[in-house]
């Protein structure tokens, strides 16, 4: 299967299992959904591992990648290995279980987009993103929030630790966690212009000290 920039498919002719990896942002360096979904399809395996550590990215690709694992036969699981933010939050909730490592963090929000123009354009722009944010609040439908608590908390940008996430009702399992730096998961969301909440850095590199 394929090993590029930013996600990485590993499934054997006669496994079982597979595992998809997306380690970066969401349809970064030319490489789109259509890509991604077509080569999901390939897979045969009755359970797919799906591991994210990501700080989010396209709106449009991470829907399109939430709907073909929901629609895939396979049981998926995914395991939130460092970050899960923004749209890699949403892709995330995909799973039919969800793990979170110890030191993990999961961030979600409203999308938003860089936009130019006229009055009428920006308006429409911004009719865009109400219905984005409409669609992306359905996918944390599976936690214990009820849709105008989930408004609320995408509006005001709320990261989770992954006890926060569990008692949320966002993740299934809390697992041992990789033991990524603090630093490393800081770096990441900074790539991508998000800020990591200085209590939740501090939380994740408690964990690894505690390990």
């Amino acid at each position: 299967m394929t090993n590029n920039t930013w996600y990485n498919m590993t499934a054997a002719e006669g496994e079982t299992s597979a595992e998809i990896s997306i380690y970066d942002a969401i349809g970064s360096f030319d490489v789109n959904a259509k890509q991604f979904v077509d080569e999901l399809k390939e897979i045969n395996a009755e359970v797919i591992n799906l591991r994210i550590n990501s700080p989010g990215g396209s709106v449009i690709d991470g829907n399109a990648m939430f709907n073909a694992l929901q629609r895939h036969p396979a049981k998926v699981i995914t395991h939130i290995d460092g970050l899960a933010a923004s749209m890699a939050s949403v892709i995330a909730m995909a799973g039919d279980e969800v793990h979170m490592a110890d030191n993990a963090l999961l961030m979600i929000h409203n999308p938003w987009t860089f936009s130019m123009g006229d009055a009428d354009e920006l308006r429409k722009d911004a009719d865009l993103l109400d219905k984005m944010s409409a669609s992306i609040l359905s996918a944390y439908g599976r936690s214990q929030y009820e849709a105008e608590e989930i408004k609320n908390l995408m509006d005001e940008e709320t990261w989770f630790t992954a006890q926060e996430a569990f008692d949320a009702g966002f993740v299934d399992h809390i697992s041992t966690g990789l033991r990524a730096a603090a630093s490393d998961i800081t770096a990441m969301a900074a790539g991508a212009e998000i800020k990591v909440p200085a209590d939740k850095q501090i939380v994740s590199l408690t964990k690894q000290i505690e390990a």
